[in-house]
């Protein structure tokens, strides 16, 4: 693929505690800044267009993989 942002449907909490995502089932490395490949990602709360939450990965996954996103709040 070519996307490395991913908008959430929501925007997070100040409060949250952790956000964790899965590619293809195998959980990813969250990273305070400058994620290296597409194993790694940031968080931002509100960065997403309209304010929601957003992932960012250092490269673009594979076309098909499959991303699920859980936070705690």
């Amino acid at each position: 693929g070519s996307a490395t942002t991913f908008d959430l449907a929501v925007g997070l909490h100040a409060n949250f505690q952790q956000v964790m995502v899965s590619r293809n089932g195998a959980i990813q490395k969250q990273v305070g800044s400058s994620p290296a490949d597409d194993s790694e990602y940031t968080v931002s709360l509100t960065g997403g267009s309209g304010s929601v939450g957003r992932i960012t990965f250092g490269s673009a996954p594979s076309n098909g993989a499959v991303i699920l996103v859980f936070y705690v709040a």
